[in-house]
């Protein structure tokens, strides 16, 4: 994947976002996820023929609303450059409290700690899964 062009303008559109509760359940269930310091990214191949989409849940223990806003505008404004360069994903962002420090460094604070895991991310997507084993563990 091409370095993003941080000075590239366009739109956000709707279909490029998850929306939907029944689609954030399926992508967290079905998921494959990927952990950086600040973030969890949940990847599944897409449930809308709109290309790469994406979602976000940023909590109350990230920081503040303006804070939690201010990350959020980030993730969006990140995604919406690479979108054109990802693969047919939907991807789920999960902010953790040490995002809160991202927010200093802006937009290129966050796309150099998430640009190699969206990569992973969309790679492992499209993997075959493992079946989770059920029931109690052995001790």
């Amino acid at each position: 994947m091409r370095s993003p062009v941080l000075s590239d303008t366009g739109p956000f559109p709707r279909e490029a976002r998850v929306r939907q509760r029944w689609e954030y359940r399926k992508i967290h269930r079905e998921g494959a996820r990927v952990h950086t310091p600040s973030f969890t990214i949940v990847a599944r191949p897409t449930l809308a023929d709109a290309g790469a989409r994406m979602g976000c849940a940023v909590s109350r223990k990230v920081g503040n609303a303006v804070v939690r806003n201010r990350i959020r505008r980030l993730l969006k404004e990140m995604f919406r450059r690479l979108r054109s360069d990802l693969p047919d994903v939907d991807y789920v962002f999960i902010a953790k409290p040490e995002a809160r420090a991202l927010v200093v460094g802006g937009l290129g604070a966050l796309v150099d700690e998430l640009l190699g895991p969206i990569e992973v991310a969309g790679r492992r997507a499209f993997a075959p899964r493992r079946p989770r084993p059920r029931g109690k563990r052995k001790k």
